[in-house]
């Protein structure tokens, strides 16, 4: 921009100095030609493809962010749904645990099914059967069944395991299958190597159609000598009559005491039937006098079970009296019972933490 000189005049008294500018012509060509300079100042408008690649560019965002959008609000679950999932998950589960703390046996608690029994929870007096069981080749569905029946089902579960973490072992209980002793006139008889004193028998058990033999109490003593063995003989009987030996047991005359006394002998046999007689004798070898048996007076024979007596190898039946004896033994298989204490039920359904519950089993149900 051109140069101008400002020439500044002494004030007069009251006044503020005046300017005066010098070649004001010059200065307002200097500033219009500056102003229409080429390019200077001045703005230019949008062509028609700028404007209509801007439009596209805009539409485009907003079709990605309204879908960006769209999508994380479908993500976000309905703040209700996991609370009323969950309350269902729960209610299955108390129901389940009610049930099963009354279980008496436990038939299947494996590969996401539990099946069990229980006394009469239906009102008609019988007992009941419940059934849960999920499997994934047939969706996402814990199926609730009693008696068979559907009764409920729960949906969107992704897992549903049973195990049984607390076990115990027991045997089945042993118990009296037969015993005689009258009580009336008991006496001793000698028993030798050619005389024997036996008595036959049916087992007593209540519904069991195979038991366990676990040994014979009788009453035996020692003769003066006490140099021979008592043997305890369990056999097969046939019309009263010893046959084929099944199980037999030895006792030393010497660990007998002096008079006729209750000894337990141990004398194991598996797997025989209920409804089979059998026969229990005792007789003695090594010495000529190897010990004594009770006997007791009895009016008849029993229709339970028949008393013989044995001279040399030949058995007869022994009608005025029969040896006392006490036969024990347990009802079914002799595979030791595994029983269930408790149980541990987790169940996982979609969106969902796994829940878990402990279930005590006061009733010990059997297991398989």
């Amino acid at each position: 921009m051109p140069s101008c000189v400002v020439r500044r005049s002494a004030p007069r008294r009251g006044r503020q100095p005046r300017v005066e500018s010098l070649d004001q012509a010059q200065v307002v060509k200097s500033l219009l030609r500056w102003r229409h300079r080429p390019g200077h100042l001045q703005r230019r408008g949008f062509t028609l493809v700028e404007a209509v690649v801007a439009t596209f560019s805009t539409v485009v965002l907003l079709g990605a962010i309204a879908s960006i959008v769209t999508i994380a609000t479908r993500a976000l679950p309905d703040p209700q749904a996991p609370l009323e999932q969950r309350l269902e998950s729960m209610n299955m589960l108390d129901r389940l645990e009610a049930e099963l703390r009354h279980a008496t046996t436990i038939s299947r608690a494996s590969g996401g099914t539990l099946a069990f029994t229980t006394p009469d929870r239906t009102g008609d007096a019988l007992p009941d059967t419940f059934q849960y069981s999920w499997d994934t080749q047939l969706g996402d569905v814990l199926v609730r069944e009693v008696n068979t029946r559907e009764a409920d089902a729960l949906s969107g579960v992704e897992s549903f395991n049973v195990a049984i973490v607390a076990t115990e072992t027991v045997r089945q209980q042993e118990q009296l299958v037969f015993a005689f002793d009258s009580g009336a006139s008991p006496t001793t008889r000698p028993l030798t190597t050619l005389n024997g004193y036996g008595i036959s028998f049916t087992p007593a058990l209540d519904g069991a159609s195979t038991w366990n033999l676990t040994r014979v109490r009788v009453q035996i003593g020692r003769q003066a000598a006490a140099d021979g063995t008592m043997h305890v003989n369990f056999s097969n009987v046939l019309l009263g009559m010893p046959t084929t030996q099944i199980a037999t047991a030895s006792v030393p005359e010497s660990q007998l005491s002096a008079t006729s006394s209750w000894v337990s002998v141990p004398i194991i046999a598996s797997g025989l039937s209920a409804s089979t007689s059998y026969l229990v004798s005792v007789v003695g070898s090594g010495s000529s006098a190897p010990g004594a048996v009770t006997v007791s007076r009895v009016s008849g024979v029993s229709g339970n079970f028949a008393a013989v007596s044995r001279s040399g190898i030949i058995w007869s039946p022994l009608i005025s009296e029969a040896m006392c004896v006490e036969v024990y033994g347990t009802p079914g298989s002799s595979t030791p019972a595994t029983l269930a204490r408790r149980a541990r039920i987790t169940l996982k359904r979609a969106g969902q933490a796994p829940i878990s519950v402990d279930v005590e089993l006061p009733n010990k149900p059997a297991m398989p």
